[in-house]
C-alpha cells in the first residue's frame, strides 16, 4: 500500500473522523425511521442491546490502553480518554473525585446530543445510545465499578453527571 502525503494536519484528520463516526450513527437512525416508520418500538430492545455490546468491547480497549485503571479516578480517566478519542478533541469531562473509591465525570458539551437535536430534532436517542454504550464501557474498563447518571443534557439539565464508584 502506498502511503499518503496528506497535507490534511493530524487533529484536523482526528476532528473529521471523530465527526463521521457521529454521523453514520444518526444517518443510519435516520434511515430505518425512514424505511420503516412506526417500528422503532419494535426494534429498540436490539439497538439497546447492540449499544451495550459496542461499550462493553470499547471499554476492554480502554481497559488495555489505560493500563487497566484501579480507582475510580482511574477508570473516569480512562473513559475521558477514550471518549474524547471518539467524539473528538473538544469532548471532555472534567473529573473531580468523591467520596471514598469515587468520582464524577461532569460533560458540559454533548456531541452525540448535538448529533441528535439536528439528525432527529429530540435527544432521546441520544440518552438511549449514551446510557447503554457507557454504562457497559466503565464496565469493560474495569468490572469492580459501576455508572450512574446524576444530571443528563439530553434531559434538560445543563450539563451531564456521571457518578463512578466501586461496587459492593
Amino acid at each position: 500500500m502506498k502511503e499518503i502525503d496528506n497535507p490534511i494536519p493530524s487533529e484536523k484528520r482526528w476532528e473529521i473522523s471523530a465527526a463521521q463516526n457521529n454521523d453514520v450513527m444518526f444517518a443510519y437512525e435516520l434511515a430505518i425511521r425512514r424505511a420503516v416508520p412506526g417500528k422503532m418500538k419494535d426494534l429498540e430492545d436490539e439497538t439497546r442491546e447492540l449499544w451495550k455490546r459496542i461499550g462493553k468491547k470499547r471499554g476492554l480497549e480502554a481497559r488495555e490502553m489505560c493500563s487497566a485503571p484501579e480507582t475510580a479516578i482511574g477508570v473516569a480517566e480512562a473513559m475521558n480518554a477514550y471518549s474524547n478519542s471518539i467524539f473528538g478533541n473538544r469532548f471532555g469531562y472534567e473529573i473531580r473525585p468523591g467520596r471514598g473509591d469515587s468520582a464524577f465525570a461532569v460533560a458540559v458539551n454533548c456531541p452525540l446530543m448535538a448529533k441528535s437535536e439536528k439528525c432527529l430534532n429530540e435527544s432521546l436517542t441520544a440518552r438511549s445510545i449514551c446510557m447503554n454504550y457507557t454504562l457497559s464501557a466503565i464496565e469493560g474498563i474495569n468490572p469492580d465499578y459501576a455508572a450512574s447518571y446524576e444530571k443528563q443534557m439530553c434531559m434538560g439539565d445543563g450539563k451531564c453527571i456521571m457518578k463512578i464508584e466501586k461496587r459492593f
